[in-house]
C-alpha cells in the first residue's frame, strides 16, 4: 500500500568517485538545504565506499525541474562534480507499493537495491506474480524493516526497482530472500520475466549517511545486529 501520495516519486542521484573523496563529498551532500522541507532527501554510501546515492522524494514529475534549477542545489552540484570519477547519473522512479514506510524515500540504516527489467508483453503477469509472492513475503517478514517497489519513469535502466531496508547483518538479510515466497518470486522472475534471465537481476547494498539536524546516528556495516 502507498501511505503518502505526496511523495510518490523518487529521484536517484548516483555518484561514483574515488574512495578517498567519499567522506568529503558525503559531508557536502549531507549539508541541510532550503529545498529539504519540500523535497526530503536521504544519502547512502555503497558498501565498497566508492559510490554515493542521493534519494529525493518528489510529489510529481514536474518537481524535477524545480529541484534541479534551485540555486542551493546547483551550488552543491558545482562543488561535488569536480570530485566525481564520472558525471552524475540521475533516474526517476514512481512508487507502486510500500511496506512499513510513509513514502518513496528510504530511511533505514541499511538498504538493498534490486533491479530487474521485465519483458513488456509480460508485465501484467509479472505484476500478478510479485503481488502474490514478493509483497506477501515482505509484509510478513520481521527482517525487512521497510520495503518499496518502484517502476522507472525516467531512466536509462527501465523496469522495476526494489528498495529493502534492514538493520540486521547483511548475511541474515540476504538469507531472507532465499526462502519461501521471496525465493519463489526470484526464481520465477529470473526464469520467465526478466530480460537476460537471472544473471540480469542486479543487487547492491548501501548504508545511510545522516543529514545534520536529525536525531539518527550514522550506521556502519559492522554495527548491524544479527536480528
Amino acid at each position: 500500500m502507498i501511505a503518502n501520495e505526496q511523495n510518490r516519486y523518487l529521484l536517484l542521484n548516483y555518484m561514483k568517485l574515488d574512495a578517498q573523496a567519499a567522506e568529503e563529498v558525503s559531508s557536502l551532500l549531507t549539508l541541510a538545504r532550503p529545498t529539504d522541507a519540500r523535497f526530503p532527501r536521504s544519502i547512502y554510501q555503497h558498501e565498497g565506499r566508492d559510490r554515493l546515492l542521493e534519494f529525493v522524494a518528489l510529489p510529481d514529475l514536474a518537481a524535477v525541474g524545480a529541484l534541479l534549477t534551485d540555486s542551493a542545489w546547483l551550488e552543491i552540484e558545482r562543488s561535488v562534480r569536480p570530485r566525481l570519477s564520472v558525471d552524475f547519473r540521475r533516474q526517476v522512479y514512481g512508487l507502486r507499493h510500500a511496506v512499513r514506510q510513509r513514502s518513496a524515500l528510504p530511511t533505514a540504516p541499511a538498504l538493498q537495491l534490486l533491479r530487474m527489467e521485465v519483458t513488456p508483453q509480460l508485465s501484467q503477469s509479472y505484476g500478478a506474480l510479485r503481488e502474490q509472492t514478493l509483497y506477501s513475503h515482505v509484509e510478513k517478514s520481521s527482517v525487512v524493516e521497510s520495503f518499496a517497489a518502484l517502476e522507472a519513469s525516467i531512466s536509462t535502466e527501465p523496469g522495476s526497482l526494489y528498495l529493502s531496508g534492514f538493520t540486521c547483518e547483511k548475511a541474515r538479510f540476504i538469507e531472507e530472500f532465499t526462502v519461501g515466497r521471496a525465493r519463489e518470486f526470484m526464481t520465477e522472475a529470473g526464469n520467465r520475466f526478466v530480460i537476460g534471465g537471472a544473471p540480469a537481476i542486479h543487487t547492491s547494498v548501501w548504508f545511510k549517511r545522516v543529514i545534520p539536524g536529525t536525531t539518527q546516528t550514522e550506521p556502519h556495516a559492522e554495527n548491524t545486529s544479527p536480528c
